[in-house]
């Protein structure tokens, strides 16, 4: 599936680069990137799985790749459609210029003869006629060479027999024959033929047919060069192509449709007042009246003729609308609305223009009235800022509105003189006012160059300043120097800002880059734990149940009851083989190359006759490969097989001397110990009393669990066989070398010793009743959480680090870098500021009054009321004039932009965090009330072996001691559980199992109703239909009721000490006290239930589990959108910002040069060094 998509991706993309469908290239190129991120991607995800590699290396590779695919895809787009175009372009041209050489040789076909002839011809360029003179042969091919052509297309043929015309000098006859054009076209035809023979039969030239388009689509793909170019030879050029296009696809509907659609929208174009180019002017009129324009919609009605889909036919019916409103717009008061709109956009530029002039007025006067002032106070009262600003936007509208103006209405003089004072005046451009003023009349009624003549003043202003008299070009160069050494002054230090800034910002979106993905890979990681985490849940459990199965599996056998064995069989087939090889396994196999334990495995073996057994050290992974392996041998085996090794040691047996020798070695065994029985007595003795006050003092219940002396003196007794227990200064050793638990046993004093006395004095640890089973899985799933844990901690680690260095960073970009640039603006105006002190304030007066009459003069020229244009600007100013003295917050963008840094940053990680820890705890807590299920299967395992007292599995004592501690567990379990100490709510309080908690139904379904009812056990289906809370509650006091009812004290005589091992003899009997026991029958029916009631909890923990994980995902991809999008907005404000800075630089450097070239005053000669 996975290669079928990758194929598809190949394809899809090859296709997009092939036809690169979108209009806007930008489209086109991310479109492709993407789909090359995505195939790379998807390779790597190919390989690893192939090679099932699961490193964490992958996923960066595959953010690396899926970057580098972007890259990619992109330059490959460009390049294959710069190719793709060059191209087409180079068959167009070959074709057209074929065609222009075979239309050159119709029209001019070779006139020279042959150089192997002997003729001579003449041409004669002032008559029309044609003269021949001929011989009295009769031969008239000579006649038909000899003829010439002439420009008037009559021609003349005239030919001189050399040697009849010496012989017959005085017979010469003159006749001059006049033919038809087409006879005299066919005779140039093959006179050219027959002049060329040679030529043409050694010339190799093979004429193939040039196909230029491949198909229709390219004829749109190469005309896309009107996204930059819209000039008239960029229209021309498109008429060209689509000529081609019309000879190769005409009944295509498409290359109408598209046609039609580009000369409808140049029109419109034009017509737009924002559309107006420079750097070329339009004649618009000329293309309204062109053919191909006034036949469009011609174009349009052969597309409606051609067979189309319904998206065509949508396309021709939008079109045809088009064409038909453009033709009813252009008669109707076709004049009228002309000359509306020249006024309309007249007074529109006019009101701007008199704006500018206002604001500058305003401008210099309020600097005039505080130039006596300092320059912090001139800052305070005249927010420079606010008016360049205001400036800049109305001489932006002004100019907007005068070129479009020029361009559509080009026979207005009027405008033109207006544009060229608006250039002169307020922007200083003189060398584009002089080239507008060259289109005006001399003798214009509009006479506003007297205004332009004084300022000439200034230009020669700037002529003392060099010492010499130069033309108007050379001022407009000079000028032009001036203003880049001053900006050059004034941006110096910004432009060092300008480039921290940006390094900063790219530093920024790496460090996001990083965290956002180092947050997508450890939720990969997260969800991978999730995956395998019912193997997690499952080892110990599993571990248990398998032991217990195959150990009555055994006795079974030995019974030869094939019912029950058949029970257990298809209940380890069923449920506990496939969640070994489904669950537990793969997620031990991350523990599969880790060294061994060092806890010994203890495996028998039937082939070796002097060892029968050997401790193997393994880790989890093979151990449970092993329980695997034994577990389907012990299934597969016959009941011949289970014989012999059930009874191995019988059948090994064969004589009486072997037998004798081993009955006397029981007899030494049981005589080697008989003093050490006296300490066990001693111990029953001294505790006789304890117990009987015990007993009496503390009633009996069945909802308290009690360790009483008596459970104690057990305890201790029992205690002294493991070795794990003692100190260095203990008075007794054991060591388990065997499986004959007392076979080495060695008293080194004969001290009796009162352990009711001394049991805190040795270390009761958890451990010490552990069986190493559990111990070498505890090790392999600590090993494996380690990893993981390792490996969240370094991404987690990554992540913190990379969220605090954003913010680090961004608060040194706002807080400092862009402060320090709102800073040196301020600088700067004060720079600017003492510049002004050294002028004269008659000079702002000057100018002042030069604003006001320029007003007036332009007001008078257009007929408009200078105080209704005024009227909106003034109230602007005045909004700039009421804020001049209060307080200003220049700092509040680079705060605002640290604050939409900070939320991106946090607004990301916060969250982040909450989600993971709600899921860490969530799998925590899932880990813990598992245990139960194991615990559950213990405490059956324990009572059964308890039952049993078979000395070859269990020293005395073990398994009750070991059943008192797991009930003890799962009790405290229990209640951590119910109260919520293990790290979530209490079970009842949380929502996911409320209805589960609260529901009286039987676990398994139908389950209960076939349950038979029986007062001695306790279990029917109302005790089956409890909650599964109230069920184990049941199920350890019933547990607890048989450990404390079970007659332990006897098993210490020693009778019971040294008891026969299970065999053939006593295996009935003891099979049959374990099926009468009242509290095995209970535990019998209710572990179903209960494991079943478990297994639903945890799914709705897990299912819980994978929908927060979901939810997170899914958060995380909103949350780096919603991030990434205030990164940009913070970037975008810190541009805009950088931008607005470098305007009123620019703009202040204007203002100051309309000062002084609008006054008398010299202009310094700025350089970077002042």
């Amino acid at each position: 599936m996975q290669c079928f998509m990758l194929i598809s991706y190949l394809y899809i993309w090859k296709k997009f680069n092939t036809e690169h469908p979108y209009y806007y290239e930008t489209l086109n190129t991310i479109r492709s990137g993407s789909l090359m991120m995505i195939i790379l991607s998807s390779i790597i995800s190919l390989l690893a799985n192939f090679f099932n590699i699961n490193a964490t290396v992958i996923a960066i590779i595959t953010i690396i790749a899926s970057i580098v695919g972007f890259i990619f895809g992109i330059y490959i787009c460009k390049k294959l459609y710069k190719k793709k175009v060059s191209n087409i372009f180079k068959k167009l041209k070959e074709k057209s210029l074929l065609y222009i050489k075979l239309e050159n040789e119709y029209i001019n076909p070779n006139s020279e003869s042959s150089e192997d002839s002997n003729n001579e011809e003449k041409f004669d360029s002032s008559s029309n006629s044609e003269e021949e003179e001929e011989d009295d042969n009769d031969d008239g091919d000579d006649d038909e060479e000899e003829e010439e052509e002439e420009e008037s297309n009559s021609v003349s043929s005239s030919s001189i027999n050399s040697e009849v015309t010496q012989s017959n000098n005085e017979k010469t006859t003159e006749k001059t024959i006049f033919f038809s054009e087409e006879t005299l076209s066919k005779i140039d035809i093959k006179k050219d033929i027959f002049n060329s023979i040679n030529e043409i039969v050694n010339k190799y030239e093979i004429k193939e047919q040039i196909i230029v388009f491949k198909s229709p689509k390219q004829i749109e793909l190469i005309c896309r060069f009107l996204r930059n170019n819209i000039s008239m030879e960029a229209y021309q050029l498109l008429t060209s192509i689509y000529v081609e296009g019309f000879s190769q696809y005409y009944s295509n509907a498409l290359i109408h449709i598209y046609y039609s659609y580009y000369y409808w929208y140049i029109e419109r174009y034009y017509k737009d007042e924002n559309n107006y180019h420079e750097n070329y002017k339009l004649d618009v009129e000329l293309l309204l009246k062109s053919e191909i324009s006034s036949n469009s919609l011609s174009f349009t009605e052969i597309a409606d003729g051609i067979k189309r889909n319904f998206l065509l036919k949508y396309y021709v019916n939008f079109l045809v609308r088009l064409m038909v409103d453009k033709q009813r717009d252009n008669t109707e008061n076709e004049n009228k609305e002309v000359l509306n709109k020249y006024n309309k956009y007249q007074n529109n530029a006019v009101e701007n223009h008199i704006s500018s002039l206002y604001i500058l007025k305003v401008f210099f006067k309020k600097i005039n009235q505080n130039l006596d002032n300092n320059v912090s106070a001139i800052l305070k009262e005249v927010d420079i800022s606010s008016f360049l600003e205001l400036l800049m936007t109305s001489k932006s509208n002004t100019e907007k509105h005068y070129k479009f103006l020029i361009t559509n209405f080009p026979n207005e003089k009027k405008t033109y003189l207006l544009y060229s004072t608006f250039l002169n005046i307020i922007t200083n451009n003189y060398d584009m006012a002089n080239k507008y003023s060259q289109y005006c009349e001399i003798n214009s009624t509009f006479d506003i160059n007297n205004d332009y003549k004084k300022n000439k003043s200034s230009i020669n202003s700037l002529n003392k300043s060099e010492g010499t008299s130069t033309a108007g070009e050379k001022n407009g160069r000079k000028i032009s120097v001036l203003k880049k050494n001053l900006n050059t002054l004034f941006m110096k230090e910004s432009k060092i800002i300008f480039k921290i800034i940006y390094f900063l910002f790219i530093l920024i979106l790496i460090g996001y880059l990083v965290m956002s993905n180092c947050c997508h890979v450890y939720l990969r990681k997260l969800q991978e734990e999730i995956s395998l985490m019912d193997g997690l849940l499952n080892v110990d459990y599993i571990a248990t149940k398998l032991s217990r199965s195959i150990r009555l599996l055994s006795l079974y056998m030995m019974n030869d009851d094939f019912e029950n064995v058949n029970k257990i069989k298809e209940d380890i087939i069923t449920n506990q083989l496939p969640l070994i090889q489904e669950k537990i396994i793969p997620y031990l196999k991350r523990d599969q190359a880790t060294e061994a334990s060092t806890y010994p495995v203890f495996i028998s073996s039937l082939d070796d006759d002097v060892n029968r057994g050997m401790n193997f050290y393994m880790n989890g992974y093979e151990l449970y490969k092993k329980m695997d392996t034994f577990a389907r041998f012990f299934i597969n085996l016959n009941d011949d097989d289970w014989y012999n090794i059930c009874f191995y040691d019988e059948n090994k047996i064969q004589n009486n001397n072997e037998r004798s020798y081993l009955n006397e070695m029981k007899d030494e065994k049981i005589q080697y110990n008989k003093e050490n029985d006296k300490i066990v007595k001693y111990c029953y003795n001294n505790d006789s009393e304890n117990h009987k006050n015990c007993t009496l003092q503390n009633s009996f219940n069945i909802n308290t669990i009690q360790l009483s002396s008596y459970d104690k003196c057990i305890d201790d007794t029992v205690i002294n066989y493991k070795e794990e227990i003692f100190d260095d200064n203990d008075t007794m050793c054991y060591e388990e070398s065997t499986l004959k638990y007392m076979d080495n046993h060695c008293i080194r004093d004969d001290t009796p010793i009162n352990f009711e006395n001394n049991y805190n004095n040795y270390n009761f640890k958890e451990q010490n009743i552990k069986d190493y089973v559990f111990n070498i899985l505890e090790e392999s799933k600590d090993r494996i959480n380690n990893k993981i844990d390792l490996i969240k901690k370094v991404f987690y680690i990554i992540i913190i680090v990379s969220a605090l260095f954003c913010i680090v960073i961004s608060f040194f970009l706002n807080m400092f870098c862009l402060i320090t640039l709102l800073d040196e603006r301020t600088n700067i105006q004060k720079k600017t500021l003492r510049l002004f002190k050294t002028i004269s304030k008659s000079v702002f007066e000057d100018l002042h009054d030069l604003y006001k009459k320029n007003i007036k003069i332009i007001a008078d020229s257009t007929n408009v009321n200078p105080e209704i244009f005024q009227k909106e600007i003034k109230k602007k100013v005045g909004m700039i004039l009421e804020k001049s003295g209060k307080p200003r917050y220049n700092n509040t963008k680079a705060y605002i932009c640290n604050l939409f840094m900070i939320t991106s940053i946090v607004s990301f990680l916060v969250p982040f965090i909450i989600c993971n820890n709600y899921i860490e705890d969530s799998i925590s807590y899932a880990v813990n009330i598992s245990d139960r299920k194991k615990m559950i299967e213990e405490i059956n395992l324990y009572t059964m072996e308890t039952v049993f007292q078979d000395r070859n599995i269990y020293p005395p004592g073990d398994s009750e001691i070991k059943l008192k501690f797991v009930l003890n567990k799962l009790k405290n379990l229990q209640n951590d559980i119910f109260y919520g100490n293990i790290g979530c709510k209490p079970i009842f309080k949380m929502n996911i199992f409320k209805e589960f908690m609260t529901k009286s139904s039987c676990k398994i379904d139908n389950s209960c109703d076939s349950i038979t009812v029986n007062s001695r056990i306790g279990f029917n289906a109302n005790v089956g239909s409890m909650n599964i809370d109230q069920l184990i509650t049941e199920y350890i006091t019933n547990s607890n009721i048989f450990y404390r009812e079970t007659e332990v004290k006897q098993q210490f005589n020693q009778q019971n000490l040294y008891k026969e091992e299970l065999n053939k003899n006593n295996i009935k009997e003891t099979l049959a006290k374990y099926h009468n026991n009242d509290i095995i029958n209970y535990q019998n029916l209710a572990i179903p239930q209960i494991q079943k009631g478990l297994s639903q909890i945890e799914d709705l923990l897990n299912a819980d589990i994978d929908k927060n994980m979901e939810k997170s995902f899914n958060f995380v991809y909103v949350l780096r959108i919603t991030s990434f999008i205030l990164i940009l907005f913070s970037l975008y404000i810190t541009y805009k910002t950088i931008i607005k800075i470098v305007n009123d630089t620019s703009e202040l450097v204007n203002v100051i040069f309309s000062l002084y070239l609008n006054s008398n005053t010299p202009i310094p000669d700025f350089k970077e060094n002042n």
